[in-house]
């Protein structure tokens, strides 16, 4: 730093002509930096030097670089179901419009047993927050019963092509009151589903789903006491043992919405090995009601626990409805009606 007297300070008047400044004491000195201002690259150089030393911090720090949305990592499930149900329902030949055929009940009329086992398996990945893609499937089923008839039981009606006949009048196949029948059933269902969750927390979560769903029931009613209602009853040879089947083999879609909710129960709350209790529900519709109706709801409460960050382990106990109604008119007149109410039991292990 360069001290300057004020004596050899020149300056200019308004005319533009040079001045002497009066003299002051020596020890009177103005004290200023040289040079005045800094060059531009010098001030270039600072800025730059100085956004690369933030980058630094904010790159190279793990806490700073980590956004919200790469916290979260995929995780995938695999659980176990059973459903101890009552069943309810009735099936019928010749059911379009002026037919012949009897509304049979399931038990009373066919003697299926009242009590009915469901075992499911499914599977789960959520490889995002908010999505969440399930594959599930029964174990197949089968119900056997027979029962002897308090009731004719009309099944279907066969053309009168006798020459004999009197008149050209329809012969109705019946069981009449008294005859032993016998019946089968076989249930399986599969298929996948997706779930969107608009609300997500990590206590609770609700959305949509959707499924695409294989139903596969065959029902099978047979005995050996069949008449053909021509009198007399040999006039045309249709007596005897008969049997009928109804088989629904159905692809299609369903739509609906579920929701959970867990609260922490007792100390350690949603972290360790803290229990939480909380509930959950489910309602999917089928979107074919043309020819299949076919409806699923569920809820109950559930107790989950994490002994790890990894893994989780979940226990449901709940209620299940389960309707299938398929109203086979344009094909022989064939309905069929199945109801099953029951107990749901389940297991989940979330990794």
């Amino acid at each position: 730093m360069t001290a300057i007297n004020r004596t050899d300070i020149s300056q200019k008047d308004t005319n533009g002509k040079f001045m002497e400044v009066a003299a002051m004491p020596q020890n009177n000195m103005i004290h200023a930096p040289y040079p005045a201002h800094r060059p531009a690259s010098l001030v270039s150089m600072q800025v730059v030097a100085t956004l690369a030393i933030l980058s630094i911090l904010l790159f190279g720090s793990p806490h700073l670089s980590s956004a919200e949305p790469l916290e979260y990592s995929p995780r995938w499930s695999l659980g176990f179901e059973t459903v101890l149900s009552t069943i309810e329902g009735s099936m019928g030949f010749d059911q379009q419009n002026a037919g012949y055929g009897t509304l049979n009940d399931l038990k009373a009329d066919l003697g299926l047993p009242n009590d009915n086992r469901t075992f499911k398996v499914r599977g789960s990945v959520r490889p995002l927050e908010h999505h969440l893609i399930r594959a599930f499937g029964t174990i197949p089923e089968v119900y056997v019963g027979s029962t002897q008839l308090n009731k004719d039981m009309r099944l279907t009606r066969l053309p009168n092509t006798s020459p004999l006949a009197l008149q050209a009048t329809d012969l109705v196949v019946t069981f009449p009151t008294g005859s032993l029948v016998r019946s089968e059933m076989k249930y399986a269902s599969f298929g996948m589903g997706y779930d969107l969750d608009f609300l997500a927390a990590p206590r609770w979560a609700a959305g949509l789903t959707g499924e695409l769903r294989y139903l596969d029931v065959r029902l099978k009613l047979w005995g050996d006491g069949a008449t053909n209602g021509a009198n007399p009853p040999d006039l045309v040879g249709v007596a005897g043992r008969v049997e009928q089947v109804i088989n629904i083999d159905e692809f299609f879609p369903c739509i609906g919405g579920q929701g959970s909710v867990a609260l922490p129960f007792g100390m350690n709350g949603m972290s360790g090995t803290g229990l939480n209790i909380g509930g959950f529900t489910k309602m999917v519709y089928g979107l074919s009601p043309n020819y299949l109706n076919y409806v699923d709801i569920a809820l109950g409460l559930s107790l989950w626990t994490a002994p790890t960050n990894r893994f989780q382990l979940m226990a449901k106990v709940g209620v299940e409805h389960e309707s299938v109604f398929h109203d086979a008119a344009n094909r022989n007149g064939r309905v069929f009606e199945l109801k099953r109410n029951g107990l749901l039991i389940s297991l989940d292990g979330s990794f």
